[in-house]
């Protein structure tokens, strides 16, 4: 048993590791920071599924 924590970046990363956090076993910490709440996009419905926790996701690359 282990706490997982996830920040998510864009609203349709918030409603997908919100719901995967909801179904998941262990307890999840879920952070909202507050320069994030700024972050607007327009969402798909359809689009909208779970994002497996442990996976990450590159919105924009950095340097190399």
């Amino acid at each position: 048993m282990g706490v997982k924590t996830v920040l998510p970046a864009t609203p349709t990363d918030a409603y997908g590791l919100l719901a995967t956090a909801i179904r998941d076993d262990d307890p999840v910490v879920f952070f909202g920071p507050l320069a994030s709440l700024g972050v607007r996009e327009d969402v798909d419905y359809a689009d909208l599924q779970p994002i497996p926790l442990g996976v990450g996701r590159v919105h924009r690359p950095g340097d190399e």
